[in-house]
């Protein structure tokens, strides 16, 4: 019987993470552990707990590890990854962001032998310096033996950079976790939106508030719920005092799994109005819970989704389309529940996660060989 192969992910990150931490976790979860043995590293500033998504992994009975720094490059983080790479016997590491990509190619340099995977999530160059990390997150991924990506749209940054052997491979959501909501009832209840994404410039906050005041003036009865943190969390406060609308909209933060499946089952619409994605877990979760969805081209949205028959698209930025589209499923609940199903039934066919698992194994194995010959040798 062939070893198992240990596989680790590393992954930059703070609070309790996003997508690409749903990510990590549902593959570590679904991962065939009789062949494969699998963890997950987080690299975090010394000033920023991770401490809720080390619950989610605890949740999930998922092997994780920390490695607090102080500075962007801390050449101690580095040796003591080196240290459990070896002690874990690690065969493959799999980087999810710029930071763990370059540390990726350093560590390979320390520990002949080792195997590099990437996932592509995203990159919001919103600055000078996110611009840079985008540079060298495409230099730095040219020597890894796996690169994919989770669009289409994201492979072709790549690829137009000079990165070789690029496969996208959507996000799928895992369907044993994400299960379909029972119909809402009531009436008399007030018709609900609900926003859930980090509360950053890229995710459309300010989009956000600005479809809400028109949809206010066209069905009265509605309020806005929102689920997230972030650095414009305050801002997007200050937009809705200013607008009027403080007694209308509703600040979750963040929320657990068990409290997103709450709020899932109360919402009439997911608008997600967006200007720069990868593939959304938030849409693939509202997808497969049974919620009707209005959002942006960006990414791998447009993968997932067709307009006017599993969600409502418009271009990044169109706020009078958001707001005609919100409008135009509260005003029509028929076409509301027909979208819904029309996307349930799309998530379970094509975007299943444990599908997605199954073929990352495949790949796996193929960049270990056949008999764990990627495995880091002392």
């Amino acid at each position: 019987m062939a070893r198992q192969k240990t596989i680790m992910h590393l992954r930059q990150s703070s609070g309790g993470g996003g997508g690409a931490d749903t990510v990590i976790m549902d593959w570590l979860e679904l991962l065939d552990h009789e062949r494969f043995n699998g963890c997950v590293a987080y690299l975090h500033r010394r000033d920023r707990t991770v401490a809720p998504i080390l619950e989610r992994l605890d949740e999930r009975d998922i092997d994780h590890y920390t490695f607090p720094a102080g500075r962007v490059f801390d050449f101690g983080q580095l040796l003591r990854i080196k240290s459990l790479i070896r002690e874990r016997n690690v065969g493959l590491l799999h980087c999810h962001d710029p930071k763990a990509d370059v540390y990726g190619r350093l560590l390979r340099l320390l520990v002949p032998g080792l195997k590099l995977a990437v996932t592509l999530h995203a990159w919001h160059t919103h600055s000078w310096r996110s611009a840079l990390y985008k540079r060298l997150d495409l230099l730095a991924v040219r020597g890894f033996d796996l690169v994919t990506a989770v669009a289409q749209d994201i492979a072709d940054i790549a690829i137009r950079s000079g990165v070789r052997g690029v496969q996208a491979i959507p996000n799928g959501v895992n369907l044993g976790r994400w299960t379909l909501r029972s119909p809402l009832s009531g009436s008399e209840r007030p018709f609900c939106v609900g926003f859930v994404a980090r509360l950053s410039r890229e995710k459309g906050v300010e989009d956000f508030v600005n479809v809400a005041q028109r949809v206010v003036s066209e069905v009265p009865d509605v309020r806005f719920c929102v689920a997230g943190e972030g650095p414009e969390g305050e801002r997007m406060r200050s937009l809705v005092n200013s607008a009027g609308l403080t007694e209308r909209f509703e600040f979750s933060g963040f929320l657990d799994e068990a409290a997103m499946r709450g709020l899932y089952g109360s919402l009439d619409v997911l608008l997600h109005p967006s200007h720069s994605e990868g593939t959304p877990m938030t849409l693939l979760e509202a997808a497969a819970t049974g919620v009707p969805v209005v959002a942006t081209l960006v990414g791998g949205v447009g993968d997932v989704f067709t307009d006017g028959e599993t969600a409502c698209l418009t271009r990044a930025g169109d706020v009078e389309g958001l707001a005609r589209s919100v409008i135009g499923l509260a005003r029509d609940s028929a076409r509301a529940a027909a979208q819904s199903a029309a996307a349930r039934s799309a998530i379970e066919h094509d975007y299943d996660m444990a599908t997605r698992v199954r073929l990352l194994e495949g790949l796996y194995l193929k960049v270990l060989g056949a008999e764990s010959v990627g495995e880091a040798r002392s």
